[in-house]
């Protein structure tokens, strides 16, 4: 965790990379960049020099040229495409109902750490639509929904959208996982919604981290405003989630706060880099490296008929269970083939 946080920082810094970009805001998320429509920019226009603060690796692709991938052909509904894949009504309710409370059970406070005119039970619940993303990720064609992020701005044929392979955004989320998985839960939180600043001033009991170590000290970490602040939405911080408690160690307290804000990564992952490949591998790497394969069978489970859900938990509780079984070795292989065959 320590090693992934620094070889993160560190690249957002321009430090161990080769780049003939010489600017000071490479991958440094700065506010307004995607403002208003401008985040469709990143799908919606051909790639270029607009997209090198944001792209990390980008594969790029011409229809002129002959240059095509599949994205468009699974996911489109309009012929000659085949809309293999839909969205899912789950995950359209992750962009309007931007920020919500995770269901835990009632959190019971001493009197004197309520804030003026709250009752005996804190419990934030907070709705916003993501209308930016939403509408470069999921739209409708012929009255169905579907996955536009790879058709914006494109005929049905063309089927030449950038992919993106690593984003500054995916960097971002990966450092706030590091740092959360060495317990520095106010470090990751102000990484998701304000940057490398303090996400509050630490009056009522809450954090306070003041990135002021030396390898926070860089002109393109301080020009952050995080991965939603980048976007001009209000932080989704963890006290929003785990209020103080009266009848907590603090070492229970840090394990649930290292908990759900897992999950407010990954749900910002889902958000963020929806149909990008990056959301699972994002839950197995949390899961395996908490030892809490819990992390990855609640959320999964979650696109199964509610009658099934109870079954499919206990499968994914396996880590076994999220990979296909193949022997590799070359007597295996071959009797693949011969099954092939």
């Amino acid at each position: 965790y320590i090693d992934a946080a620094r070889q993160g920082i560190l690249a957002i810094k321009a430090q161990g990379l080769y780049t003939v970009i010489k600017d000071e805001k490479l991958f440094n998320l700065a506010a307004g960049e995607y403002l208003e429509d401008k985040w469709k920019d990143l799908f919606y226009h051909d790639f270029g020099t607009a997209h090198m603060q944001e792209a990390m690796t980008a594969i790029q692709f011409d229809y002129s040229k002959r240059q095509t991938h599949d994205l468009q052909y699974y996911f489109s509904n309009y012929a000659p495409n085949i809309y293999r894949f839909r969205p899912t009504d789950l995950f359209k309710q992750g962009y309007t109902n931007h920020l919500y409370r995770i269901p835990y059970e009632p959190i019971y406070v001493d009197e004197e750490d309520l804030e003026e005119g709250q009752e005996g039970v804190i419990d934030f619940v907070m709705y916003t639509v993501d209308e930016r993303r939403m509408n470069a990720s999921v739209g409708e064609e012929n009255g169905m929904p579907v996955v536009t992020k790879y058709s914006l701005n494109r005929s049905s044929y063309e089927h030449d959208a950038t992919i993106y392979v690593y984003r500054a955004t995916e960097l971002y989320l990966m450092i706030a996982e590091a740092l959360n998985g060495i317990g520095n839960v106010a470090a990751a939180d102000s990484l998701v919604s304000v940057g490398f600043v303090p996400s509050w001033d630490g009056k009522g009991g809450f954090f306070r981290e003041p990135f002021d170590a030396p390898i926070y000290k860089s002109v393109h970490l301080s020009q952050s405003k995080g991965v939603l602040g980048r976007l001009g939405y209000k932080g989704n911080y963890i006290r929003y989630y785990v209020p103080k408690y009266h009848d907590m160690s603090e070492d229970e307290l840090l394990k649930r706060q290292q908990f759900v804000m897992d999950s407010i990564i990954a749900q910002e992952t889902a958000r963020e880099l929806a149909f990008e490949g990056k959301r699972w591998f994002t839950l197995v790497r949390m899961a395996r490296n908490s030892n809490l394969p819990e992390k990855l069978a609640n959320v999964v489970v979650k696109k199964f008929p509610s009658a099934l859900q109870d079954q499919y938990r206990i499968w994914l509780m396996e880590p076994k269970n999220w990979f296909m079984t193949w022997d590799h070795s070359p007597e295996g292989i071959s009797t693949k083939n011969e099954e092939v065959k």
